[in-house]
């Protein structure tokens, strides 16, 4: 079977189980694993040996097969592990859970921050995921799109939504996602305090957002790149305007699992 139809029979198997088993920010887990659509996405994992990884050309088709393939994975994940309150009861459950992918195996450790974070660092870790001579690396984005953070689902209640996305709409599928994000949670500002909190992302990716030193450093263009998605006009307003004084918080991050309480 060619790369081409693999991806297409994965990637409409993805699109089932979202379809099926979402009920707004929160998956039907029981319901899903007892489905012919998590079966059929089982099969159709099988068959990923077989996907001709060259068939993906742009940068837009990478991002839109990564981000489902691990938001998928991580389903699978919980479904598989019987996981009943957070991923954080597996132990490095993130760089041992994976697919293997053509001729190469993938963590979902080794999506996020290798492919799709073009390689840069975990923030808990002090290496690459991939070295320079791992043959992985002719598969990373050639350009950095920080919006992938409003796309990838960890299966905690924390994360940004879960959705599916498609090559052809993602650029405006992930500032949608972006939108969603900054305003469903993850920006609050406080005007009387001259505060905005934002989300631990933003703390422990802050170099992908233009700062540093988990936003010790520069934690005001955490704020402007997060303000540009803020949809009430007034808050946007008063943030731009008061930039220099704003004070900037993190918020406390719920790793729970994004179970819909069926």
């Amino acid at each position: 079977m060619t790369g081409p139809v693999v991806s297409y029979a994965i990637i409409d198997s993805i699109r089932r189980m979202l379809a099926e088993y979402t009920v707004g920010d929160r998956v039907q887990y029981a319901a899903l694993a007892d489905s012919e659509a998590y079966r059929a996405y089982r099969q159709q994992v099988d068959l990923l040996r077989g996907f001709d990884l060259a068939s993906l050309g742009t940068d837009d088709e990478k991002k839109s097969f990564w981000i489902n393939l691990y938001n998928a994975l991580l389903i699978d994940t919980v479904i598989g592990r019987k996981i009943d309150k957070t991923l954080q009861e597996s132990r490095g459950v993130f760089a041992s859970t994976g697919y293997t992918v053509g001729q190469f195996w993938f963590s979902a450790d080794d999506i996020e921050h290798g492919i799709l974070r073009c390689n840069r660092r975990h923030p808990a870790r002090l290496r690459k995921p991939f070295a320079a001579d791992d043959p992985r690396q002719k598969l990373i984005l050639s350009q950095f799109d920080a919006r992938v953070h409003f796309a990838l689902n960890c299966a905690a209640k924390s994360c940004p939504p879960i959705r599916f996305y498609d090559a052809e709409k993602i650029e405006a599928q992930l500032d949608l996602a972006a939108r969603a994000s900054i305003n469903g949670g993850m920006l609050a500002l406080d005007k009387a305090a001259y505060t905005v909190s934002l989300s631990r992302i933003f703390m422990w990716y802050a170099s992908d957002f233009g700062a540093s030193l988990f936003g010790l450093l520069g934690g005001r263009r955490l704020v402007a790149y997060a303000a540009r998605y803020v949809d009430d006009p007034d808050e946007r307003t008063f943030i731009q305007d008061h930039m220099a004084r704003l004070k900037v918080r993190f918020m406390a991050y719920d790793w729970g699992l994004n179970r819909y309480d069926e």
